[in-house]
């Protein structure tokens, strides 16, 4: 019971604190992703609300560019692999068009995850829901 209600606390915390998506600091979007820790489906939540309404499908911005890049694509893939094909098609489908080494980059992370799910079958995606692995890996190097 308080595992549940930390984390329906976490999400209500989260999604309020970052309402105004464009006007956090790069500081902010990483203490967002380490509040965040292995629950990154609240991040993807967030941006894919921020990136269908805020900007209107219209691309990218640097704060959408920034949490993307430093939060662990493979991490959310294995724990939440319902969630993933749906992120990566947004994702895809709002590069299309663009000129960034930036997106491109971060597009072909999603693609190429996308294919070993293909290719092995998404039914093989193994969840890391008990890993001990370090909260601290969520935020990339």
């Amino acid at each position: 019971r308080i595992l549940v209600s930390r984390n329906i606390g976490k999400r209500a915390f989260l999604r309020k604190y970052m309402a105004n998506f464009t006007e956090l600091s790069k500081r902010q979007i990483n203490m967002s992703i380490q509040i965040a820790k292995k629950d990154l489906n609240i991040l993807f939540d967030c941006l894919v609300s921020y990136l269908s309404f805020g900007l209107k499908y219209t691309g990218f911005d640097e704060n959408s560019l920034y949490l993307l890049q430093n939060v662990d694509i493979g991490k959310f893939r294995q724990r939440y692999p319902d969630q993933f094909p749906e992120v990566a098609n947004l994702i895809t489908e709002l590069s299309e068009g663009s000129e960034s080494d930036e997106v491109k980059e971060l597009v072909g992370k999603f693609v190429e995850l996308s294919s070993e799910d293909v290719a092995r079958g998404s039914d093989d995606v193994v969840s890391s829901e008990g890993s001990d692995e370090s909260d601290d890996e969520d935020l990339q190097e």
